[in-house]
């Protein structure tokens, strides 16, 4: 079994439909432009998802990560992008994780985040994690998935 990486934009049932090949890890990562949907329809369309992947990869370990934090500059002046945004998102997603068996939720915005909030000096425009950041991500998710033995 390999890996696989999801981003909304680019879902394919197709890969997950594909009988000759089986995934050990699935890694979901949906970041804010999501915010600017209803967190209804955000909700329904992630569980959608959720249960094409328990259906068709029954043996895959599924991670789901949280939306980082914004900074907060741009949290205290954008009605879309803002933190009390991303804290409501991320606990949405926390429990429904926590009502599948395969699912684990990656709290990844507690490596970038400093008192709830993205360091102004962690990117370009107080959304996007500069190189550095992403490292310290992808350490956090390195230390904190399951390994089957």
């Amino acid at each position: 079994g390999g890996d696989l990486y999801f981003n909304f934009g680019e879902i394919s049932e197709d890969i997950l439909k594909d009988g000759m090949k089986s995934y050990e890890n699935i890694y979901i990562s949906f970041g804010l432009e999501e915010l600017s949907w209803y967190n209804e329809r955000y909700m329904l369309a992630y569980k959608t998802l959720l249960d094409q992947i328990s259906q068709l990869q029954p043996a895959a370990n599924v991670y789901v990560m949280s939306v980082i934090p914004v900074s907060a500059e741009l949290s205290s002046k954008d009605q879309v992008y803002n933190n009390p945004g991303v804290d409501k998102l991320n606990s949405l997603m926390q429990e429904m994780c926590g009502s599948y068996d395969q699912v684990i939720y990656l709290d990844v915005a507690h490596s970038v985040s400093v008192d709830g909030v993205l360091p102004e000096d962690a990117g370009i425009d107080g959304k996007h994690c500069n190189k550095k950041y992403c490292l310290k991500m992808m350490d956090y998710i390195r230390k904190n998935v399951y390994v089957r033995r």
